[in-house]
């Protein structure tokens, strides 16, 4: 499993932390934590390294597809 941490404004951190959800990325998610010095929060996931990882390959591999040098 990946750890991830999202912080940041409370709404920007809830989309964020929907659409990796929503893509199937996140097999756990944390409830927000605030402190009450905090303007934002943020949010802990622990994500699907093996979904992850495919992402990052696929992206590289169309990286150097595009670059023509």
């Amino acid at each position: 499993m990946l750890e991830f941490r999202i912080s940041g404004e409370t709404a920007e951190v809830g989309c964020l932390a929907d659409q990796l959800e929503r893509a199937g990325y996140v097999v756990r998610r944390s409830k927000p934590y605030r402190n009450r010095d905090e303007e934002g929060c943020r949010v802990y996931l622990e994500l699907d390294e093996d979904k992850v990882m495919g992402w990052m390959l696929a992206n590289l591999e169309k990286a150097s597809l595009d670059d023509p040098s």
